[in-house]
């Protein structure tokens, strides 16, 4: 009796993860002890001036979005040319690079979330004024998820660029990458953005909405994505 081959999509998945898992652990380890370090030494006093909701956790998603930025920078360049040459096509490379950033930005999501709870079970044990509200976790979730998913889509569209074109195209998407990741934190913000001096405010919007315009933005990121790579000639890993 022969045993069902998987498909090539899920192979790419499953060996990304593989190799990107110990750097995920790595940095969630780091990550939650600097937290819980600067949680537990925070003074008491300096604690009860704090305003309401104003939670060292909820400051701190600007670093996870800039990890997955970078991995996905490196991940074509790393990637590709050994998945193609064991015979995976690039369409297929693109599928499983696409269920991996599902993966990552959704484990990196739910770390995220459970760590509102977290932060006040650690205010209330160890002395601090009750100041934080409690975030709908449902809705923080799926933001998080979805804006994590669109930065990690923007850092692969950058590195897929320098692998697809020459160094000097690379450094204009780099730089035009900042419209995506700017439209991101507009959308997914709350209250004016404010950039080069200049204030930009969004029009109010249900919250479905934001979160559709999101992934709206990570599926085109993600088409382009897929457009570098049809037709991509294989190199060496560049790294």
């Amino acid at each position: 009796m022969t045993t069902k081959r998987k498909h090539p999509v899920f192979i790419v998945a499953k060996n990304l993860w593989s190799g990107y898992r110990i750097s995920l652990i790595a940095y969630w380890s780091i990550f939650t002890a600097i937290f819980i370090g600067i949680q537990l030494g925070l003074p008491i006093h300096l604690s009860k001036e704090m305003e309401i909701g104003q939670g060292i956790w909820s400051g701190a998603g600007i670093s996870p979005k800039l990890y997955l930025l970078i991995l996905g920078i490196l991940l074509t360049p790393l990637s590709l040319s050994s998945f193609v040459s064991s015979g995976i096509t690039r369409k297929h490379f693109v599928g499983g690079a696409v269920l991996f950033s599902m993966l990552m930005s959704l484990i990196s999501a739910l770390i995220m979330t459970v760590g509102f709870p977290v932060e006040r079970l650690l205010t209330e044990w160890f002395g601090g004024q009750e100041i934080l509200v409690k975030p709908l976790l449902l809705q923080v979730g799926v933001e998080f998820f979805l804006g994590f998913l669109g930065y990690f889509a923007i850092g692969w569209m950058i590195g897929s660029s320098f692998y697809r074109f020459n160094w000097q195209t690379g450094i204009a998407v780099s730089i035009l990458s900042l419209i995506p990741i700017i439209l991101i934190e507009m959308v997914g913000g709350t209250g004016p953005s404010e950039l080069f001096g200049y204030t930009f405010t969004m029009p109010s919007m249900s919250f479905i909405v934001e979160m559709l315009l999101i992934l709206l933005i990570a599926v085109i990121v993600m088409t382009i994505n897929y457009g570098m790579h049809r037709t991509v000639a294989i190199k060496r890993k560049l790294i």
